[in-house]
């Protein structure tokens, strides 16, 4: 160890107070905005916790929203009416229809008419083709087909992603629309004012919805809307249909 060295030192004369006190603030007023800093951070927090949606919300919400963004699906759509009383084994209309999305505005939709026909719309971008057998025609082309037609198809998702409550079951959420009076008269065709035991479930499996489902009793009928997605992001691709089957816009 180095031996300690005395270094003459001339007295130095006393500090002016005001000098003092000016170093004093500054040394203290980092300290006051650490504390402020720490006080506003504190309640960023607390802020964050109390407008944050539950967490069965915000699951569901992170879902749907998945779900609308993948490249595309299958999806198939199955709707039925029971009657809640009645003769045991009565039929019961039932309706399917089966849906093949591809982002960002490809959809081709296929089901049975009125009448029992076989019809099948094709939808890419500005152009629409429908079939009822073995010839397809093509309608004049309108910006808005392509857009219609994917805020249909994505509409359950998008009432999953904006979920106002939602309570989960296992992988099963119910949950309620911002605008249920909108989306379930879209649906069904009637405002929820009309209907009874009303009820909406997602299922969520891995990052998506896959499965969403509507219940609800009408004048003695039970009825369902249930719609099962697969091949989420790995769906086949929505094509035109063939030249040759094609007959031109007119």
């Amino acid at each position: 160890m180095q031996p300690t060295q005395t270094v003459p030192t001339t007295p130095m004369p006393p500090m002016p107070l005001t000098t003092q006190t000016t170093q004093t603030k500054q040394r203290a007023l980092p300290l006051a905005l650490v504390g402020l800093l720490g006080l506003l951070a504190v309640g960023a927090i607390a802020l964050s916790l109390a407008t944050a949606p539950p967490v069965d919300q915000q699951n569901l919400r992170i879902a749907a929203k998945a779900t609308m963004a993948a490249s595309g699906f299958v999806l198939t759509d199955t709707n039925s009416v029971t009657p809640l009383s009645g003769r045991i084994g009565a039929a019961s209309p039932r309706q399917v229809v089966h849906v093949l999305y591809q982002a960002p505005d490809r959809v081709r939709e296929s089901g049975t008419g009125p009448t029992g026909t076989p019809v099948t719309v094709i939808v890419i971008g500005p152009v629409a083709y429908r079939s009822t057998g073995s010839t397809w025609s093509a309608s004049p082309p309108s910006a808005t087909f392509g857009a219609q037609a994917i805020a249909t198809v994505l509409s359950p998702w998008a009432a999953a992603a904006g979920a106002t409550t939602a309570i989960k079951h296992g992988d099963t959420f119910d949950f309620v629309p911002a605008e249920l009076d909108s989306y379930i008269t879209s649906v069904l065709g009637m405002p929820p004012s009309q209907l009874s035991s009303l009820r909406l479930t997602a299922t969520v499996h891995g990052d998506f919805v896959t499965d969403e489902k509507i219940t609800a009793v009408y004048r003695g009928q039970r009825l369902t809307v249930d719609l099962a997605l697969s091949q989420i992001g790995s769906a086949p691709p929505v094509v035109a249909p063939r030249a040759s089957a094609s007959v031109p816009a007119r």
